[in-house]
């Protein structure tokens, strides 16, 4: 709970950023910290450290960030999945609370966005036709978790936000 209140808060400020900050460089920034932390925790993972970095302990501020990169550069998914990551949850805990983090803040960011008139109608409905994509996706995942190892879903994991940090790298 306080990891979404947090991002929710975080979404109002990075959506508030939009109009201040050059996205450009902003996206670029964190794509870069993205990279740098995701690669941190990929060998932490390959050397078999348990260790929780100090950064990870503060939920608020994770949430936080990870709502102001989503408001402003649409990359809480990926902030959160490597706090999340970096913790060391079972897959299933870790895939229900990235689930449930994001589709709330996201449904708070859509209503936002909306009212601000930053989303043009066809957007919504390019989201509705999507949406029985990312319903798949999470059936496959949840399939997948109990046929493939947890040390492997993680390399799989955070290999995948290492390669979005690089998207917003270019």
């Amino acid at each position: 709970v306080k990891l979404l209140i947090a991002a929710v808060v975080g979404v109002a400020v990075g959506t508030a950023l939009i109009w201040t900050l050059p996205v450009n460089y902003v996206k670029k920034i964190l794509g870069a910290l993205i990279v740098l932390f995701s690669l941190i925790e990929l060998f932490k993972l390959w050397r078999g450290s348990s260790h929780i970095a100090i950064w990870a302990r503060n939920t608020w501020l994770i949430g936080f960030g990870g709502g102001v990169a989503g408001g402003l550069v649409n990359a809480s998914g990926a902030v959160l999945a490597l706090y999340l990551k970096s913790l060391r949850l079972t897959h299933g805990v870790y895939l229900g609370t990235l689930s449930a983090v994001v589709l709330g803040h996201d449904i708070f960011r859509l209503g936002l966005y909306w009212a601000l008139d930053l989303l043009p109608g066809a957007a919504f409905k390019t989201a509705a036709i999507l949406a029985p994509f990312a319903v798949a996706g999470g059936w496959i995942g949840t399939w997948l978790q109990s046929r493939v190892s947890e040390r492997y879903l993680s390399v799989v994991v955070l290999s995948l936000v290492v390669l979005l940090g690089i998207i917003l790298i270019l």
